[in-house]
């Protein structure tokens, strides 16, 4: 679970800002570059066209802000519907093109028990480039839940470079009443079609190669960052093992904590050290067997030594060939400092 406090400024035309800031960030699918979108009203825009129905999982990361702190967290799957945080599960109807959430944990304003959207409730696509292969297209949806009179939305992002995977993210930023002393965000890398443990190779090796993006904030919020960089990860099917690492890391800052000139500085190369492929037994596949993912430990210049609690990624393997990977991840330093994000990878 992704978690990293914010702080809230002075003024309420600057935290509308951050707040858009770091919606944009997430709906981007990060890395930069280009961005078109259409319409903001549903009766222009288009839902997704969803080609097949049915229930997809994905580990599940969320950061939340307050007034002058930061902290980050991550979780696996979780399909009990009882963990105190957790993962989230996304059903489609092909039919209707309807999108029903739910998050299995709890936190924030409000969360998501099958909450529906249906296709009308579509308020805008947005297409964006990336110079880390997280190009995505983000469909937002938007509708009232009548039982309390919250506006949920939730942004969908079809990767353009990635086909058995895509990512989504929900927030409690957009309330007004009452306002949040404390907000929330929440990303989750969703898969469309998991490797079963038991599909996987049994010699040999397999290189990933993609991107990562994150939010990266300073221990008393007075800064907050987004980031982004490239990834790669090596596995031995021989072994069952996998070790990777994220690099070309550059944090900017984000507008409404610049002085002056916004400042763009690198960050150090992260370090996931070999880790077990493993078999995730909670999760039945419907072609049979269950999925395979890893849990990382993360190292980097100034990280927190912990055990890995606090710098921990959640990794899955996607695709009938393990043809991507993809998850979610977290990063606390010494100092205090937290960051969280995702990454995507192919072979």
């Amino acid at each position: 679970m992704v978690v990293y406090i914010l702080q809230l400024r002075d003024s309420i035309i600057k935290i509308i800002s951050i707040l858009f800031l770091s919606l944009f960030f997430y709906s981007c699918g990060g890395g930069g570059g280009g961005t078109s979108s259409s319409s903001g009203s549903s009766n222009t825009a288009t839902a997704y066209d969803w080609t097949a129905s049915g229930t997809s999982y994905g580990p599940t990361s969320y950061h939340s802000y307050s007034s002058s702190s930061v902290s980050s967290d991550s979780n696996d799957i979780c399909t009990s519907n009882t963990c105190i945080f957790g993962g989230a599960e996304i059903s489609v109807n092909a039919l209707t093109d309807s999108v029903t959430v739910t998050y299995e944990g709890t936190a924030g304003n409000f969360t998501f028990v099958d909450f529906e959207f249906p296709a009308s409730s579509i308020e805008s696509t947005t297409a964006t480039t990336s110079s880390h292969t997280l190009a995505s297209t983000s469909y937002l949806y938007s509708k009232t839940d009548v039982a309390n009179g919250i506006t949920k939305k939730l942004y969908v992002l079809i990767p353009s470079n990635y086909q058995y995977q895509y990512w989504a993210y929900w927030d409690d930023q957009h309330l007004t009443s009452p306002t949040p002393s404390t907000y929330y965000a929440y990303a989750s890398v969703i898969g469309n079609t998991f490797t079963a443990f038991t599909d996987l190779p049994s010699s040999g090796t397999a290189t990933y190669t993609g991107g990562m993006s994150m939010d990266y904030g300073l221990s008393d919020a007075s800064k907050l960052y987004r980031g982004t960089g490239d990834v790669s990860f090596t596995a031995n099917w021989a072994n069952s093992t996998i070790a990777g690492s994220m690099t070309n890391v550059t944090i900017s800052e984000y507008p409404a904590w610049c002085s002056g000139e916004c400042q763009t500085l690198s960050f150090p190369n992260i370090t996931m050290n070999t880790a077990n492929i493993i078999a995730n037994t909670g999760l039945s596949l419907s072609s049979g067997g269950n999925p395979a993912y890893f849990v990382g430990n993360l190292e980097y210049s100034g990280y927190y030594d912990f055990g890995g609690v606090y710098n921990r990624l959640y990794g899955y393997f996607y695709g009938p060939e393990y043809n991507e990977i993809g998850g979610i991840f977290e990063l606390t330093a010494t100092s205090g400092a937290d960051g969280a994000g995702y990454f995507a990878a192919k072979r």
